[in-house]
């Protein structure tokens, strides 16, 4: 089993996320430290990523995506792993809600996949996710960003970032 094997089996998920997101903000302030612990991790270097200014840039089809430095986790899963096209992949005139869209990742993707006669609703309750989602979604029509936590029950709660 290698090193990252055994990390994943035995070291806490509370634990292993906070070193983690510790790691890669220490990381992404530069390709020399960023792009040997991407490798180490996924066993490659994610395309379209950029560091500029220690902040990591993604593209996608075109699109420059802006986010915090704790995001190429988020950048893999959506564009190189398609974790969420896993179970169903839009189509053209679809309407897709993004719930916790966070910085507009997988908003942008199903952008694509929706067209212009389909619609995306980027919902996202937290203000500095917010400013980045709304940032990198600017310039596709078919996106709709809302303000708003969503949950399963009415009434009030403490939201954690």
């Amino acid at each position: 089993m290698t090193v990252v094997g055994l990390i994943r089996k035995f070291i806490p998920t509370r634990i292993k996320i906070k070193a983690y997101v510790l790691i890669v903000e220490i990381a992404a302030r530069s390709k020399l430290l960023l792009y040997p612990f991407l490798f180490i991790l996924h066993g490659r270097i994610p395309k379209g990523v950029s560091i500029v200014d220690g902040k990591p840039l993604y593209y996608y089809k075109g699109i420059k995506i802006e986010a915090p430095r704790d995001s190429i986790e988020a950048y893999v899963e959506v564009f190189q792993d398609n974790v969420y096209d896993r179970k169903a992949v839009p189509s053209m005139g679809d309407t897709v809600i993004d719930i916790g869209a966070y910085v507009g990742m997988y908003s942008i993707k199903a952008s694509h996949f929706v067209g212009s006669e389909g619609l995306v609703i980027a919902v996202e309750p937290l203000l500095g996710n917010l400013a980045y989602l709304k940032s990198n979604v600017k310039y596709l029509s078919n996106i709709k960003v809302i303000k708003v936590a969503l949950s399963n029950y009415i009434g009030h709660g403490k939201l954690y970032s």
